[in-house]
């Protein structure tokens, strides 16, 4: 796994996250965000964290967990 995508991301009070299949959208007090995710890469809840995990059996999928991670 990407060491960058091992590293949850934690969620700041006053955030909503929406988590869609191909979607995640972040809306705080400064404003909105929308991020693609990946196929090859699954968005989880924990808590107030978020997760990004590979997906196996997927060539690039490491890189892109890191990828969708970082742009968060």
């Amino acid at each position: 796994m990407s060491r960058v995508a091992k590293n949850p991301v934690a969620i700041p009070g006053g955030v909503e996250v929406t988590i869609s299949a191909a979607e995640l959208a972040i809306k705080g007090p400064l404003g909105t965000i929308r991020q693609a995710i990946s196929p090859a890469v699954t968005v989880e809840r924990e808590g107030d964290m978020l997760v990004c995990k590979a997906r196996e059996g997927v060539a690039n999928a490491v890189a892109m967990s890191g990828t969708i991670r970082s742009l968060v």
